[in-house]
This record gives structure tokens, sequence and C-alpha cells, in this order.
């Protein structure tokens, strides 16, 4: 019986020294874990830094390119503006040509009436 109490601790022992082992490796496997999930969180944060310096380039870009449009159209425009106002001036000043004229033509013909019926009168 005294042998087989023996043989039964150094089994306990065995399984001891296997489980601080175990425990061991475990703990290791662990620490190269946590070392594994830290550098990939270090690695997205650089990604999403990335990306984000990325969108924001891209808006920027888009942005210039829009502002630039949009002054290059508020130039088109005003160039047609003036040339409505020039081709606006143009014609009042044409109607006032004949505006001006129509009153000359008028005013020789009520002279001429005039001159007619005192002619007649005579």
């Amino acid at each position: 019986g005294s042998n087989n109490t023996g043989i039964h601790a150094q089994a306990s022992k065995r399984v001891q020294t296997g489980n601080i082992e175990q425990l061991q490796q475990l703990r290791e496997e662990r620490f190269i874990l946590n070392q594994t999930v830290e550098e990939l969180e270090q690695q997205l944060q650089s990604c999403e830094a990335e990306v984000r310096e990325e969108v924001v380039a891209t808006m920027n870009e888009q942005l210039e390119e829009n502002k630039e449009w949009y002054e290059r159209k508020i130039v088109e425009l005003k160039e047609k503006v003036n040339l409505l106002q020039t081709s606006n001036l143009m014609k009042q000043r044409t109607i006032d040509a004949q505006n001006e004229h129509i009153n000359e033509c008028e005013d020789e013909m009520k002279r001429m009436r005039d001159d007619y019926e005192a002619h007649i009168e005579d």
C-alpha cells in the first residue's frame, strides 16, 4: 500500500509540474496575444488617420475645384451682364436718336404747315 501512495504522489507531482508548465505557456501565449492586439490597434489607428487625411485632402481638392468653377462662372456672367448693359445702352442711344429725329420731323412738318397756312392767308 505504501508503495502505491508513493506512485500516486509522483503522479500528482508530475500533474502539478505539467500544470505549472501549461500555466506558464498560457501566460506566454497571453502576453504574445496582448502584444499582437496592441500592435493591431496601433495599425488600425494609423490606418484610420491615413484614411481621414485622404478624405480631408479629397474634400479640399473638390472644394478647390468647385471654387474655381464658380469663379469662372462668375467671370462669364459678369461679361454677359456687361455685354447686355452695353447692348442696352446702344439700343437706348438708338431709340433716343430715333425719337430726336421723329421730333425734328414733326417740328419740320409743323413749320411747313404753319408756312403753308400763312401763305394761304396772304
